[in-house]
């Protein structure tokens, strides 16, 4: 069990909290979660199928507006998510910086078990296009296609226990799969090195196709992810 003390994090000019005992209010899909100070406000809560995003708005003194907007994303990666994160990324208020010519990048939390690798890649774009940080945070956990998707951001972040999961392509075949070999991979061998660089790329091209399973894959947690390559400020 965690302990009782708070633990807190500073993100942006947002306090991201992750304690027991305490009264926050959580992330999609995570311990953690922001403070009653910030007035979360939340401007949507899109439910389709088991997708969930939520629009959301925190008091900052950071943002001329006086508030800073971000999405947390809990459920499958499919054309959904997709289709929603993108309609909503594009309706994001800014928040600029003082020179007002640059922008903070916007927030987007992710909790997803993974879902279609081409969704996957559709998203990882999106949030390209956007340059938004992609937050994995304590208790999150983006697996497959998801943590395809999280590469994508300009900043790319992990906190506490939060995990990280990649395993190979395949195509369900009945009860069982089969697995992508690397030649057929070549496309997520590109993607991997257009955000990472060709070293640490082929090296999580490498590690991602070692694993194959519906269920399993390469597991890493923050620590990890650093070390590698795989997160970045």
């Amino acid at each position: 069990m965690k302990s009782h003390l708070l633990a807190c994090l500073l993100v942006g000019a947002a306090v991201f909290l992750s304690a027991c005992g305490t009264s926050v209010i959580p992330i999609a899909g995570g311990r953690s979660g922001w403070s009653q100070e910030q007035d979360y406000k939340i401007l949507a809560d899109i439910k389709v199928n088991s997708l969930n995003v939520r629009h959301v708005s925190l008091k900052t003194d950071r943002c001329p507006s006086g508030r800073r907007e971000h999405l947390e994303l809990s459920g499958p990666i499919g054309p959904d998510s997709s289709e929603v994160v993108a309609r909503i990324l594009s309706r994001l208020e800014k928040c600029w910086h003082t020179n007002k010519t640059n922008f903070y990048s916007p927030y987007v939390f992710l909790n997803s078990s993974g879902g279609f690798l081409l969704d996957g890649y559709a998203l990882g774009q999106i949030f390209k296009n956007a340059e938004a940080h992609t937050f994995i945070a304590d208790g999150q956990e983006c697996a497959s296609s998801c943590a395809i998707a999280f590469l994508g951001g300009k900043f790319r972040s992990m906190q506490g226990d939060a995990k990280i999961i990649f395993h190979a392509p395949y195509i369900p075949s009945g009860s069982s799969i089969e697995c992508r070999s690397k030649s057929e991979s070549q496309a997520m061998k590109g993607y991997f090195a257009s955000f990472m660089g060709a070293k640490d790329g082929d090296f999580l091209f490498d590690r991602t196709m070692s694993f194959c399973s519906r269920s399993e894959g390469w597991t890493i947690n923050s620590d990890a992810a650093k070390l590698f390559g795989i997160t970045a400020k």
